[in-house]
């Protein structure tokens, strides 16, 4: 009877590890989820490209891969949202999803069941931000230290007024396509001319903070130290 019981024991354990081995979550594209994966758990990453939270408390975030463009909705439910208490949940940060997969109106979403489920892989200025994130996003970043590629457009030498001197400055735009349409953001150089060092259509980067100029009623960045590299 002990012999039995032992292998009746042994059996179960056995049993279990297995079954936990089977519903560990698929690791997936979210451009490869699709209607057979319907019921499942699978893990994803991706970019959060908007989010916005219900009257209930509930949060919705698109999740985008941003090399093939593809997206998905996550659903996070208001008890699972309120436990996060993580503040770079926001878009621009790179995210790592373990979700049921649901279908809602047509379209495939992750339903997430605990706060475990989200993990941070990247903060917003750690990402690869882009201007289109930003000109949809712009209150998400406001004041905030960003980093983006685009092409040079418009750029030219300019004196302005800076904690009450008048410094030399370079203005610029830089032109990026997103996946509907072009976009492009104003952007100043302070305390630098470097109008002769580069030239239109160049692929470059730009670092700077990202704030609203009450006076032309826009958003720009703004750099007083040289973050503008090819």
């Amino acid at each position: 009877m002990l012999v039995i019981v032992t292998i009746l024991s042994f059996v179960g354990v056995l049993g279990l590890y297995f079954y936990s081995c089977s519903v560990q979550p698929i690791q997936i594209q979210i451009g490869d989820v699709g209607l057979g994966d319907i019921g499942s758990v699978v893990k994803t990453r991706g970019y959060i490209m908007e989010l916005y939270q219900t009257i209930a408390g509930d949060v919705m975030l698109e999740m985008a891969d941003l090399d093939d463009g593809a997206s998905i909705t996550v659903y996070i439910p208001e008890n699972v949202f309120s436990n996060l208490g993580n503040s770079e949940l926001i878009p621009g940060a790179e995210i790592e999803v373990v979700g049921e997969v649901q279908e809602y109106q047509g379209e495939m979403e992750l339903v997430v069941d605990s706060e475990d489920d989200i993990r941070i892989v990247q903060s917003p200025d750690d990402a690869k931000l882009t201007i289109e994130m930003l000109a949809e996003n712009p209150e998400l970043f406001l004041d905030r230290d960003v980093s983006v590629r685009g092409q040079i457009l418009n750029i030219r030498s300019e004196r302005m007024w800076e904690k009450g001197k008048l410094v030399d400055a370079t203005t610029f735009q830089l032109r990026y396509s997103g996946k509907y349409l072009n976009y492009t953001m104003d952007c100043v150089l302070l305390g630098t001319d470097v109008s002769n060092d580069f030239y239109q259509g160049q692929l470059v980067r730009f670092t700077g903070t990202f704030e609203y100029y009450e006076k032309e009623s826009k958003y720009r960045i703004v750099s007083d130290e040289m973050t503008l590299h090819s």
